[in-house]
């Protein structure tokens, strides 16, 4: 199943304007180069690789005029040059208080003119990085789903189950408009060539339905709090789901990995959809779900709590038609 995970994040254009005043003569072998320094004017590292390991900061080139490139560009005389370039903070370059963390953006500028090279260190300009959201994503499915069983002449109805997300910002600012879009689930391997089919028929976001959509509109979750999602879906044939696994990637023209606000994507094996009714929770419902040996339940506070099956030690007792469940 694929899924598209989206909100909305802080970014900084930073424009630069140079204009060549001369009448007859090109400013050649242009090159830029942006740097980054902290509040105390110690470097941090900027990068435009977005596999790039430790950066505080991602930035591409968005646009340009008047300057063919970044590395060796040329103005022409009675000209100006316009740069844009945009900046993606990664996680934690916000920090945690409040205010948010300033930092300072410059540039140096190299030119060659009538054949003489020279360097100008433009004079950095501050931005404040507010603190960052950083998503850690659970999702739940059940082991057992019931349809059709193809082994009696009959039609079996198909039972709608659950796939399950909790989505939980453990970071210091909020994660803004946060949606999820999923697609119709769909079989890339299908080893005993059954006719099995699986759909999607609406969705839940916490307590409330969002209607026949397979987009999960989850809004604004703020720091160290959680939500949850479900899609409702039946499978034509009953079966189990003997694996069920996650993976994820960001989109490298902002950023990928460096700019990643997304900590971490677990599965679990979904037992039930209950509800903590113990004082001061919520009515959302949580996750009682398995995982390996241990059972927990997941709940929409953002906390994992282990559970003690006590199933074995119930007993039934009957006293003519009335049956005493203790």
């Amino acid at each position: 199943i694929e899924q598209k995970l989206s909100l909305e994040r802080q970014a900084f254009d930073a424009r630069m304007l140079i204009s060549n005043g001369l009448d007859s003569s090109a400013l050649t072998d242009v090159k830029i180069e942006l740097f980054f320094q902290d509040r105390d004017n110690n470097p941090v590292i900027g990068t435009t690789d977005a596999n790039a390991v430790g950066a505080k900061f991602f930035y591409r080139t968005d646009s340009l005029s008047g300057i063919n490139n970044l590395e060796n560009g040329n103005i022409a005389a009675k000209s100006a040059a316009e740069i844009h370039w945009l900046i993606i903070p990664a996680a934690g370059t916000g920090g945690v208080a409040p205010s948010g963390t300033l930092y300072y953006v410059g540039a140096k500028v190299t030119y060659t003119l009538l054949g003489k090279t020279s360097t100008v260190d433009v004079t950095p300009d501050y931005i404040v990085v507010r603190p960052q959201p950083l998503l850690q994503l659970d999702y739940f499915l059940p082991q057992e789903v019931h349809g059709d069983d193809p082994w009696t002449a009959e039609v079996e109805a198909p039972e709608p189950y659950t796939l399950g997300v909790r989505i939980k910002n453990n970071g210091g600012g909020t994660s803004y408009k946060t949606t999820i879009e999923s697609a119709q689930p769909k079989i890339v391997e299908n080893r005993q060539g059954l006719l099995s089919d699986f759909q999607i028929l609406g969705g839940y976001v916490n307590a409330g339905p969002a209607g026949k959509t397979l987009l999960l509109n989850f809004g604004d979750i703020a720091g160290g709090t959680s939500t949850m999602g479900r899609w409702n879906m039946i499978t034509t044939l009953s079966g189990r789901f003997t694996s069920f696994d996650a993976s994820y990637t960001h989109a490298a023209d902002l950023g990928g990995a460096v700019t990643s606000l997304i900590e971490t994507v677990t599965t679990h094996t979904l037992v039930r959809d209950v509800k903590v009714d113990l004082p001061g929770r919520d009515s959302v419902r949580d996750f009682l779900a398995k995982d390996v040996d241990v059972m927990r339940v997941y709940e929409s506070d953002g906390t994992d709590n282990r559970v003690t099956d006590l199933s074995a030690e119930a007993r039934t007792s009957q006293d003519g038609q009335a049956l005493t469940l203790t």
